[in-house]
C-alpha cells in the first residue's frame, strides 16, 4: 500500500478547512487491506512529518479501541457455532499445506518483521513478568499462572535462541546497538531463573560470559576518554546502572514506602541529561502512576519536567511519550486528586507547550477541552485557576491564529465548553491582579502584549475586555519592575559580600572548573525544594526590620516557579521590549482599536505607562552595555538608541505618537 496518500491525508486532518474531508477519506482507506501496517510504518518512520505521525498514532489507537474484539464476546458463541466452525476447519485442513505455499515472505520483509518482533518481545514487560512463573507475585489469578507456564514451555526456547542470535552477531564484531544488547541481556537474566529455560541456555553460557559479558564489564577506550573529559558524567553513568535495579524493583513491584526516595533518585539522575537507561524508567513511572502512584504526582512531575526540558528531541521522537504525559495530567485533573496536584499538572502542560511549540498542534484541541472542562467545576484556590489561565495564555502568545481556531473547534465539538471559552478573557482580566512571581507575570505580560497587537479579525472576540488591557499591563509591568529591582539589589549585596570575604585560592583551574560544575548541579537540586517550606517572613529572619516591600518580594515567588521553561532559557524574549513594540504598532491603527484601548485611561495611568517605557529603554541600554563589556569594550555613552520609543504622547486625541530622542 502506497504511504504517500495516507501521509497527505493524515496531514490534512490537522487543517480545520480540510479536516472533515480527510476524516471521511480515512474512513474509506481504513477498509483497505494493509492499512494498519501502513500506519505503523508511518509512525515509526522519522522522515515523515511529526504532525502526520502523531495523527497516525492517534488514529491507530482509536481504530484498535473501536474494532478490537473483547475476550468476553467469545462467551456469546454457542456450542453449535463452535461445532460448525470446527467442521469447516476440518474440511479445509487438507488444503492447509498448499495454502501456505502461496504466502512466501521475501528476505527484506523477513528482516523487517524480525526486527519488529524482536523489539516487541524485548520491550513488552508482560512476558518477563507474567510469562515467568517465578516472577509472579502471590495471589495471582489462575489465568496468569496458566499463561506463564504456557509461555515458558511454548515460546521461551524460540525467543532465547533468537536473543542468542543477536548476541552472536555482536560477538562477530558486527554492529548491534547498545540498547538492543542491554535488552537482550535483561531477557537472559530473567531466563536463568527457571530450570526449564536454564537448560536451553546452559550450553552457551560460557561463551556468553567470556565473549560478551566480560568485555562489556571491562573498561574500554571510550570509558577512559569519558572519564578524562567528564569525570562526573562517567561516575553518573556507572551509578545509573546500579540505581536502575533499585528503581526497577520499587516501581515494578509497587513498594509504596520507597516511592518518594526513588522519585528523588530519578530526579537527580535526569536533572542535567537523560540517558537511554533513564528513558526506560520513564515507562516504569507511567506503569506505576496508573497502577498506584497517582497520589505522588507532585513528586513525579519533577522527573517528567526533566524528561521534557533536558532531552526534548528524544521526548518528541516517540509520539507515545507526549500522549503518555498528557494522559497522566488528564488523569490528575479529571479525577480530583487535589488542587495542588492539578496545579502541577497544568504547569507541566504549560511547560510542554512552551518547550515543544509547533509539535503540539495535534494535541492542542484535547488540551483546550481538558482545561475548559476543568473550569466548569468548582475551583477553590487561585493558584489552580491562574495555572489553567496560563495554559490558555501560552497558546495565545505562541500562535494567536491557532489559538482562536482551536477555541472554535473545541466549542463546536463540545457545546458544554462554549460558556467557559467565551468567559476566558473576562476571567483573565479579573485575575490579573493575582499573578505573582517573575514567570507568571511574564506569561501574563506576553499575553497582554499579544492582545495589544492582535489582528483586527479577532476584535469582536475581545471587545468586552479592551478597556481593561492597558490597566492590567500597568499592574503586571509594575510588579515586574519591582521584582527585577529587588533581585538586582540582592545581586549587588551578594557581590559586595563576595568581595569582602575573598581569600587567595590555591585551587588549580581544573579543580575550580569541577567545583563550578558541581555547584551548578547542586543549584539545580536546590531549585526543586518547594517554596512552601519557607517561613512566612521569607527565607531568613535576620532582617525583620527591613522595608516591608522587600519582605513581600522575598516570598513573591510561587511554588511552581522552580520548573524552568524556555522563557527563562531564552534571553532574547524581553517582555518590556515587546510591550514597547506593541505600543509602537498601535500608531498605525485605523480601526478604532487604539481609541478603545486609551479612552478610559486616567492621567496617572498614562504617566505610569511612560515610566514603563523609560524603564524598558534603560533595561535595553544595560543589556547592550553588558554585551559590549563581554566583547571586550564598553560604551560609556548612555545616549538612547535610535528607533526605540521613549515617549508615549497621549495628547488630547485618540491617536498616539512616539518620539525618538533627538
Amino acid at each position: 500500500m502506497d504511504l504517500a496518500p495516507v501521509v497527505e491525508t493524515l496531514q490534512a486532518t490537522l487543517s480545520p478547512q480540510l479536516r472533515k474531508h480527510a476524516e471521511e477519506k480515512l474512513a474509506q482507506i481504513c477498509k483497505t487491506a494493509g492499512f494498519i501496517p501502513c500506519l505503523v510504518q508511518i509512525i515509526l518512520n522519522e522522515q515523515f512529518d511529526m504532525g502526520a505521525r502523531q495523527a497516525g498514532a492517534i488514529y491507530l489507537k482509536n481504530h484498535i479501541n473501536t474494532y478490537w474484539s473483547d475476550y468476553n464476546d467469545l462467551k456469546a458463541t454457542t456450542d453449535s457455532d463452535i461445532i460448525t466452525l470446527a467442521n469447516a476447519v476440518n474440511v479445509n485442513k487438507a488444503a492447509g499445506d498448499n495454502i501456505q505455499k502461496f504466502f512466501v515472505i521475501s528476505d527484506p520483509d523477513k528482516e523487517y518483521l524480525r526486527n519488529i518482533l524482536i523489539d516487541a518481545v524485548i520491550r513488552t514487560k508482560d512476558p518477563l513478568r507474567h510469562g515467568a512463573p517465578a516472577n509472579l507475585p502471590k495471589g495471582q489469578p489462575p489465568d496468569r499462572i496458566e499463561f506463564a507456564n504456557f509461555y515458558l514451555k511454548g515460546f521461551s526456547g524460540k525467543v532465547i535462541g533468537l536473543v542468542f542470535g543477536i548476541l552472536e552477531t555482536y560477538r562477530q564484531k558486527m554492529y548491534v546497538s547498545p540498547r538492543v544488547i542491554q535488552l537482550s541481556l535483561n531477557y537472559l537474566r530473567e531466563s536463568v531463573r527457571h530450570a526449564f529455560s536454564w537448560k536451553i541456555m546452559q550450553n552457551n553460557i560460557v561463551v556468553l560470559i567470556q565473549d560478551i559479558i566480560y568485555p562489556l564489564l571491562c573498561i574500554n577506550d571510550d570509558d577512559i576518554e569519558l572519564f578524562n573529559e567528564e569525570p562526573v558524567e562517567f561516575i553518573l553513568a556507572q551509578i545509573e546502572q546500579i540505581i536502575y535495579e533499585a528503581i526497577l524493583l520499587v516501581l515494578r513491584d509497587g513498594i509504596l514506602d520507597f516511592y518518594e526516595e526513588i522519585l528523588t533518585l530519578i530526579d537527580t539522575l535526569t536533572i542535567n541529561t537523560v540517558s537511554p537507561l533513564m528513558w526506560q524508567v520513564f515507562y516504569l513511572i507511567k506503569e506505576a502512576f496508573f497502577r498506584d502512584a497517582a497520589d505522588y504526582f507532585a513528586e513525579i512531575m519533577n522527573c517528567l519536567h526533566n524528561y521534557v526540558v533536558n532531552d526534548t528531541p528524544s521526548f518528541l521522537s516517540q509520539p507515545d511519550r507526549i500522549e503518555t504525559v498528557f494522559e497522566m495530567c488528564k488523569h490528575v485533573i479529571v479525577n480530583d486528586l487535589g488542587e495542588d496536584s492539578e496545579a502541577h499538572a497544568a504547569k507541566l502542560i504549560e511547560v510542554i507547550i512552551l518547550q515543544c511549540q509547533d509539535n503540539m498542534s495535534v494535541a492542542l484541541p484535547a488540551i483546550v477541552q481538558l482545561i475548559a472542562q476543568r473550569f466548569q467545576r468548582e475551583i477553590v484556590t487561585s493558584e489552580l485557576r491562574l495555572m489553567l489561565i496560563q495554559v490558555f495564555i501560552v497558546i495565545l502568545w505562541l500562535n494567536p491564529d491557532r489559538f482562536f481556531q482551536t477555541l472554535n473547534t473545541v466549542a463546536a465539538n463540545d457545546p458544554s465548553t462554549q460558556s467557559t471559552i467565551a468567559n476566558f478573557f473576562n476571567q483573565w482580566m479579573t485575575d490579573c491582579e493575582l499573578f505573582a512571581g517573575v514567570h507568571d507575570r511574564r506569561v501574563a505580560a506576553l499575553g497582554l502584549c499579544t492582545l495589544l497587537r492582535i489582528d483586527s479579525k479577532y476584535y469582536s472576540a475581545i471587545s468586552n475586555i479592551v478597556p481593561k488591557i492597558l490597566p492590567n499591563c500597568i499592574h503586571i509591568y509594575q510588579g515586574l519592575m519591582k521584582t527585577y529591582q529587588h533581585n538586582n539589589d540582592d545581586d549587588s549585596d551578594d557581590d559586595t559580600d563576595d568581595d569582602d570575604d575573598s581569600v587567595p585560592s590555591e585551587i588549580d583551574d581544573g579543580e575550580d572548573e569541577n567545583i563550578r560544575h558541581e555547584d551548578e548541579f547542586l543549584e539545580k537540586l536546590k531549585g526543586k525544594v518547594p517554596d512552601h517550606e519557607m517561613s512566612g517572613d521569607g527565607v531568613g529572619n535576620d532582617n525583620d526590620g527591613d522595608d516591608n516591600d522587600d519582605s513581600d518580594f522575598d516570598i513573591d515567588e510561587t511554588d511552581l516557579e522552580s520548573y524552568s521553561t524556555v522563557l527563562e532559557a531564552n534571553e532574547d524574549i524581553d517582555e518590556f521590549q515587546i510591550f514597547c513594540e506593541s505600543l509602537q504598532k498601535l500608531q498605525s491603527d485605523t480601526t478604532g482599536y487604539n481609541q478603545a484601548l486609551l479612552q478610559n485611561l486616567t492621567a496617572e495611568q498614562r504617566t505610569q505607562i511612560q515610566n514603563i517605557i523609560h524603564y524598558a529603554e534603560k533595561r535595553k541600554q544595560e543589556k547592550e552595555s553588558n554585551k559590549m563589556r563581554e566583547a571586550g569594550g564598553y560604551n560609556f555613552s548612555q545616549a538612547a538608541l535610535v528607533g526605540q520609543p521613549t515617549n508615549f504622547n497621549f495628547g488630547g486625541t485618540a491617536n498616539t505618537s512616539f518620539q525618538n530622542p533627538k
